[in-house]
């Protein structure tokens, strides 16, 4: 693409599509009803603890969740909520437009969406923990996932709330669906919904919700408190810089902690189930370690763009949650037919077999990679359609250490 197309192109597009990627990234406006305003008044009816956001008195971040009393809401509304701004700019170099790089504008400007979203997304869960009541701990002489849900819904109800929102971990999410605890659904539009509970609970993952607790909790309980968003689009943001801005109000308000349960002790209830033989369950919920994701989108290469080796790692992962096994080999090939110019060679042949960089073991993984990965996926590519197919499994597909040992090896050379 030409410079001045570029140009006209980030005119055009760069607020909108920021703005949509950061509103894709976010979940809590699913998780509560929302309102406008300055301040949120308790109503009469709503007793209980609360809890929102206020200003931190540490200078790492801006905001805190605390917890507030139940006599300082009423009667003389001695605190409230109002909204507080959290905003991101995220700069795109002027080289990207000069020289009509429009996926590199895009993956960066997914980048900084998804690292805003994650601000507002973090501080909305401590929100929601330090609002707990009590918890329930898996305990397998006593109850399953389903028993207990169905529990915490009844408890609830007594106190005259309806179960209707849970958020998980989202280590937890392949798991969760493979063992049918989770129904996958259609039912919200958003990236984060995993699907309903047997009994009819929607559940969400969360990457921010800590170690391996679950809460249950009435949407009704909590409110968005926002002002109106602004997203911008600036075009001379630093020297040879231009952004795209985004400016959220809000504050997450827990009206009443009562409706608010959580469940400690999600991992041991998996390691039972995984310890039965009886029980067939996807173990790992990853195909590119998010720690080894994280390693290729630190580096900072003159050399490579590593833009889209990051994002097929990451479209891997989503394609091992959902159990896409046709897409897992055809990206695992696309991975391989991309980094052999970091190996300073054509092809991926040459990468494992003349590769003298590595260690025996390294050719022996890349050897493996080459002749079985790669004529698997040719495979599903090639062959056209026959009175009789068989599908491919996870077993079949999975290279996932291989497919680590070289993007290890990519990592050792470029950093």
């Amino acid at each position: 693409m030409s410079q001045s197309a570029a140009v006209e192109w980030w005119q055009n597009n760069a607020q909108t599509i920021f703005e949509n990627k950061v509103l894709e990234e976010l979940y809590i406006y699913a998780l509560f009803r929302r309102e406008e305003g300055n301040q949120y008044l308790f109503q009469p009816h709503e007793r209980g603890d609360s809890a929102w956001l206020r200003p931190s008195q540490s200078q790492n971040v801006m905001y805190e969740a605390f917890k507030v009393e139940e006599h300082l809401k009423h009667p003389s509304q001695q605190v409230v909520p109002v909204p507080y701004e959290f905003g991101h700019c995220e700069p795109i170099p002027w080289d990207y437009l000069e020289d009509g790089h429009i996926q590199k504008v895009e993956n960066k400007l997914g980048r900084g969406a998804k690292a805003f979203a994650q601000r507002i997304n973090i501080a909305a869960i401590e929100v929601v923990t330090c609002a707990i009541s009590n918890s329930y701990t898996f305990d397998s002489r006593k109850n399953n996932f389903n028993s207990l849900i169905a529990l915490i819904s009844d408890e609830l109800s007594a106190r005259g709330f309806n179960a209707d929102k849970l958020i998980f971990p989202k280590s937890f999410n392949g798991r969760l669906l493979a063992l049918g605890l989770i129904t996958k659904d259609e039912q919200i539009a958003n990236k984060h919904y995993a699907g309903t509970t047997i009994s009819g609970v929607q559940a969400f993952w969360s990457e921010e919700l800590p170690g391996d607790k679950v809460i249950v909790f009435d949407s009704q309980a909590g409110v968005i408190l926002s002002r109106k968003s602004r997203f911008t689009r600036r075009d001379q943001y630093q020297p040879f810089t231009v952004a795209a801005c985004g400016f959220i109000e809000l504050n997450p308000i827990v009206v009443d902690s009562r409706a608010f349960i959580g469940i400690d002790g999600l991992e041991k209830m998996m390691a039972k189930i995984n310890n039965d033989p009886s029980v067939r369950v996807v173990v790992d919920d990853v195909f590119v370690e998010n720690s080894r994701i994280d390693e290729l989108r630190s580096i900072t290469s003159t050399s490579f763009d590593l833009t889209k080796l990051v994002c097929l790692c990451e479209e891997l992962n989503s394609c091992i949650t959902e159990g896409n096994f046709f897409a897992i080999a055809m990206l695992v090939r696309a991975i391989l037919d991309h980094v052999p110019p970091i190996f300073s060679v054509k092809n991926f042949a040459e990468v494992a077999n003349n590769y003298t960089g590595g260690s025996k073991s390294f050719k022996q993984s890349m050897q493996h990679l080459e002749n079985s990965s790669r004529k698997i996926a040719d495979a599903h590519l090639h062959v056209q359609i026959r009175n009789k197919e068989v599908l491919p499994t996870r077993t079949q597909v999975n290279f996932s250490s291989d497919l680590d040992v070289l993007l290890s090896e990519i990592v050792r050379i470029l950093k």
